[in-house]
């Protein structure tokens, strides 16, 4: 069964959960509920809390694993890592792009393994996006036939002959590393002249194509994700997997269907029972003003973001707009469409939500600060008047959004750390992660140890906790390399290398200058006179010898399966005595380490030192989007994580043309991104969609904020179009009776 539940007011989504729930003939089964995020599940949880006195037994599960973990379900075999996962796929694509004409003709001759790997790397990633949002455009050039074998048989034996590995899960697809080959600037020899469209897209048939004979050969083929999904789609037309299903599935809040996710919960929904719960679409129903007042209005010189044609229709272009960013997929609307009456229920809310008129009569202010700093104390003003106007609300009802957590965070602690105090928590970064401590290192072998970044690494609490520093060491270590005008060296033994200052050290401890006949190459030091500061130097020498085994010739070639062996291997050896103190950071990236392993093991490639260290660095540190805990007073966090919560006071900081929309750039050969259909995720049509609906679960006020000027040139900086097109709204409509900017 599928029933499709839409309520323009957040609270009574909750209420029908708590109605619906249990709902099947087997309760103790703990029903589905798909959620976009964390945040939301908590959110979700809470809520119910308050209104039963407890949380029901939920298995919270997001949407871009649902399928993976459902099809487990019913194939337990499933390997937990593919040979069409993301990383995997970039070694095998970097193997396949060697000595190629088609590459040749698109992207010019590629110099060397480093430009070849940044293309495999946008090539993956683009291949990972059609898997995830267009894998019936896969199943059709995988069903259709070419001459071409797009180099397999460069491929290496060790890789033909590789056999089926019993790994670990697909993870859901994490974004590309920031390798743009497109980018005129770094690497102008890659584009070449501008290629059809169809050059590129034929181009990228005959690689998927090339890579499924790959795959087939190593006995792989069935691993594949694309044949998985058309197994899935094959098992759920099979009556007897009922029993293998949850008895009750929800998905609440999901913005984002694509044909895949539609067609899966249409087949799963005959055989159990399947809730679509749901915000609605923004509703237009604002009146423009007067021709007179937007003749007026319209005489100001603004950006937008958008044409509009005539004036007579420029606030019902904005308006309808503004509806159109709100608009359900194509596929969820056929979804609502073909579900019968029975099944299809609006909530008739107490509070319609999902107005533009409601939108434009809650008050606001629109602020254009100097600095993040001036930010957020224009805000802690703005806050604390609305919460002395106000009736006592929680804290958590507030809600500050900012592009990006850690470089606000210490400003928001500070500024709402003075009285009057407002209760915030922010991470601070000091628990830095075992993972960002071993990479300094690997950075600072490569690098040949800069002092400058030596004594940064030896700052980080990890490197302390791990060789005994404390900060009068640090400070000792300190005045050594300035009073001998250390520089840099690991390995060199120049007058002003650490290699030198080390022997020097030991030698003018242990041995007097006036009982040498002949001065010494490297002379004796007087900086360690005792026995504390024999010890200091102890520790450092110890941590340069274990940096010593972390140098590699950046030439070198290994295996890519071999050169993350030797990295877990050095990250055992410096940080197994972690394990005690910090044993959850640490058992965390050896299981990366095994995961990464065994999904290498489909693509096991030649490559260089230097060009898997610039892999191995862009996986191992990721940016996250933050989110402070609930429940430590005012909510802060970046754009995405607590976009669907309904909030008393929204804050929105940062929001700048450049940060919000954003100008992402993507590859040329991208066909998401340069020929995107109906209902797929486009950047800014999601930034403004989120814009919108952040406002529309605002119940009581909101504060937007941009940088003015820039802090350098004090040039003018332009605040977000939606930012710009929300003045307008107000300006143009009728229907802003309470609001402000």
């Amino acid at each position: 069964m599928l029933k499709y539940i839409e309520s323009a007011n957040p609270y009574e989504l909750i209420d029908y959960l708590i109605e619906a729930y249990p709902v099947s003939n087997r309760p103790f089964l703990a029903p589905w509920i798909v959620v976009p995020n964390r945040e939301f599940q908590e959110w979700i949880d809470r809520e119910i809390a308050k209104k039963v006195g407890s949380s029901p037994h939920f298995n919270y599960v997001f949407p871009i694993e649902f399928i993976w973990k459902l099809y487990r379900l019913i194939e337990p075999d499933l390997p937990k890592k593919l040979p069409t996962d993301l990383h995997a796929l970039s070694f095998k694509i970097f193997e396949l792009l060697a000595n190629n004409e088609q590459v040749k003709l698109l992207f010019g001759d590629l110099q060397d393994q480093s430009h070849r790997f940044a293309l495999a790397v946008q090539l993956a990633d683009v291949f990972d996006q059609y898997i995830n949002v267009r894998p019936h455009m896969l199943f059709e050039w995988e069903d259709s036939l070419s001459d071409s074998n797009f180099g397999i048989d460069s491929v290496s034996a060790a890789t033909k002959h590789s056999v089926s590995q019993s790994n670990v899960h697909p993870n859901a697809s994490p974004h590309a590393q920031n390798l743009d080959i497109l980018d005129g600037k770094k690497t102008p020899e890659l584009i070449g002249s501008p290629k059809r469209l169809a050059g590129y897209i034929q181009f990228q048939k005959e690689l998927w194509q090339s890579l499924n004979s790959v795959f087939d050969r190593g006995n792989n083929l069935q691993w594949s994700r694309t044949q998985i999904y058309k197994d899935w789609l094959r098992q759920l037309k099979n009556p007897d997997i009922e029993e293998k299903l949850p008895a009750d599935i929800f998905f609440v809040g999901e913005r984002d269907w694509n044909r895949l996710l539609v067609e899966s919960v249409e087949l799963i929904s005959r055989h159990t029972n399947v809730h679509v719960v749901n915000y609605p679409e923004l509703e237009n129903d604002i009146s423009p003003k007067t021709q007179q007042d937007l003749n007026r209005m319209l005489s100001e010189p603004k950006q937008i973001g958008f044409s509009f044609g005539s004036r007579q229709n420029f606030i019902s272009h904005l308006a309808e707009k503004w509806r159109e960013n709100g608009v359900f997929s194509p596929y969820l609307l056929a979804l609502r469409r073909n579900s019968t009456p029975s099944q299809t229920a609006n909530v008739v809310p107490k509070d319609h939500w999902f107005k533009l008129s409601n939108i434009l009569s809650i008050p606001g202010s629109i602020h254009a600060c100097h600095s993040i700093k001036r930010e957020v104390e224009v805000l802690k003003d703005d806050l604390l008047h609305f919460l002395n106007t106000s009736e006592a609300i929680d804290l958590s009802e507030i809600g500050i959004l900012v592009p990006d957590v850690e470089a606000y965070s210490p400003i928001i602690k500070q500024v709402f750390a003075q009285e009057p105090i407002l209760p915030v928590y922010l991470f601070d970064g000091q628990e830095r992660p075992l993972q960002d401590s071993f990479l300094a290192l690997l950075d600072l072998a490569y690098n040949d140890c800069k002092m400058s970044d030596l004594m940064d690494t030896l700052t980080d609490p990890n490197i302390m906790d791990r060789y005994g520093f404390d900060e009068s060491e640090l400070g000792t270590i300190r005045d050594w390399i300035v009073s001998d005008n250390i520089h840099f060296g690991l390995v060199h033994s120049h007058r002003y290398s650490l290699s030198t200052a080390l022997t020097s050290w030991w030698r003018g401890y242990f041995v007097e200058h006036r009982s040498f006949t002949h001065q010494p190459e490297i002379s004796p030091s007087i900086r360690v006179r005792n026995s504390d500061q024999l010890s200091t130097l102890s520790k450092l020498q110890m941590l340069y010898d274990e940096m010593l085994d972390l140098v590699v010739s950046p030439e070198t070639e290994r295996l890519n399966t071999e050169w993350l062996a030797i990295l877990q291997e050095h990250f055992v050896r410096i940080f197994k005595d972690s394990a005690g103190s910090n044993p959850r950071g640490y058992n965390w990236v050896i299981h990366w380490f095994e995961q990464l392993s065994e999904e290498l093991a489909y693509a096991s490639t030649s490559v260089s030192y230097e060009v898997f260290m610039d892999w191995f660095r862009s996986v191992l540190v990721q940016k996250q989007d933050h989110s402070s805990s609930f429940g430590t007073g005012v909510l802060v966090s970046s754009y995405i994580p607590n976009r669907l919560l309904p909030f008393s006071y929204t804050a929105m900081l940062g929001l700048n043309e450049r940060e919000f929309p954003g100008n992402p750039q993507r590859p040329v050969f991208d066909l998401i991104h340069q020929q995107p259909l109906e209902g797929e995720r486009q950047r800014k049509k999601d930034t403004s969609r989120l814009f919108i609906e952040r406002l529309a679960l605002t119940k009581s006020q909101y504060f937007l904020s941009y940088i003015g000027r820039d802090a350098h040139t004090n040039s003018e900086k332009n605040p977000s179009p939606l930012i710009t097109q929300l003045r307008y709204l107000h300006k143009g409509t009728e229907s802003n009776k309470k609001g402000k900017t």
